[in-house]
């Protein structure tokens, strides 16, 4: 009897004890094991050859960056893919070598009044920018036609001897060269507020010249072919005062062709079109 009860003793106090608290927990029975998931990350790495040393840890015994052990003799390359070249070619670009840039720069390379004959024909064929408004063959009615580059100012007709004022009369250009010393003098101190007035206009404006190698001044075919400063000099000594007048009242600039400008003006428009 005291055998048995010893047996039942042991059951009862001493084999629990030597269980698992998490199943001797009833609270953990039904859970479920969680695992979490791995997540790869990459890390973009130059292209370049690691050394031995890099990445080893002496309490870890193995290179961080490679796997290798700390030690080994291998060397690891890692590469990365190429950046591919973005084009630099550029509307910009493609434009400054279209036709019509083309010869106007030769031109501006070259500006003298018969390589402006030359340009100048050569634009009645080229592409200009905007547009305008011509009869139709039959002349009907109106029909809307693309400028060419001869139509984009009106240089080249005075170039060629084809502009017309509105009155129908023709107006030529006298090319001439810029001289510095193509101003007027003021060593007579009786004249008028006008002459002198006239004069400073002159002088001021012909010294804003001096950067351009082409000038060209109008003037109409009937009459004698003289320099700006003739023009003027001619209407102070007849006491022209209607020839003053016009010196006086019109911009000084309308009496004057500058190809150079006029031509670097319609060249950005081009470009920036």
């Amino acid at each position: 009897m005291r055998k048995y009860l010893t047996v039942l003793l042991l059951t009862i106090f001493i084999i629990p004890s030597i269980a698992l608290a998490s199943w001797y927990n009833p609270f953990s029975w039904f859970k479920k094991t969680v695992t979490s998931p791995v997540v790869q990350v990459s890390v973009p790495i130059s292209n370049q050859i690691l050394p031995k040393s890099a990445g080893c840890h002496s309490d870890k015994g193995f290179n961080s960056i490679t796997g290798a052990p700390c030690g080994s003799t291998t060397i690891s390359t890692i590469t990365t893919k190429p950046t591919p070249k973005q084009n630099t070619t550029t509307t910009s670009t493609l434009k400054t070598t279209s036709p019509s840039v083309v010869a106007i720069d030769s031109f501006l390379a070259n500006p003298t009044a018969e390589n402006l004959k030359t340009f100048c024909t050569t634009a009645k064929t080229l592409p200009g920018i905007g547009e305008k408004k011509v009869f139709n063959d039959t002349r009907t009615d109106y029909v809307t036609k693309k400028n060419t580059l001869y139509d984009e100012t009106d240089i080249c007709a005075l170039a060629l001897g084809e502009y017309k004022t509105p009155s129908g009369f023709l107006v030529n250009v006298s090319w001439i060269a810029y001289n510095p010393l193509d101003i007027f003098d003021f060593n007579n101190a009786s004249e008028s507020d006008k002459v002198r007035a006239v004069k400073i206009t002159y002088n001021n404006y012909w010294k804003s010249l001096a950067k351009y190698k082409l000038i060209g001044f109008r003037y109409s075919p009937n009459n004698e072919i003289i320099t700006p400063k003739q023009d003027l000099q001619n209407a102070i000594n007849s006491n022209n005062n209607f020839g003053l007048l016009i010196h006086e009242n019109r911009s000084i600039s309308q009496m004057f062709v500058i190809p150079e400008q006029a031509l670097s003006e319609v060249r950005l428009k081009l470009i920036n079109n």
